[in-house]
């Protein structure tokens, strides 16, 4: 399971009743690129956050905003 970035991302997805798929096709990015950011082994570039977080009704910051790595 992912964390951090990815687990927020996993978790507003699913409460939105969404598949990968599902968000893919609504952002117009490939499925295999939504699964890598909830994977944490992608970022996405600022339009596509700004879709996603569109797409699921949260805001950015909840599910890309910075982490405090102290």
């Amino acid at each position: 399971m992912a964390t951090g970035v990815g687990t927020a991302l996993w978790w507003a997805r699913l409460t939105a009743g969404m598949t990968q798929q599902d968000l893919a096709n609504a952002v117009g990015a490939a499925r295999q690129t939504i699964s890598d950011v909830e994977r944490g082994a992608a970022i996405p570039s600022v339009s596509l956050a700004l879709a996603i977080a569109a797409t699921v009704d949260r805001s950015v910051e909840e599910l890309f905003g910075a982490r405090d790595s102290r």
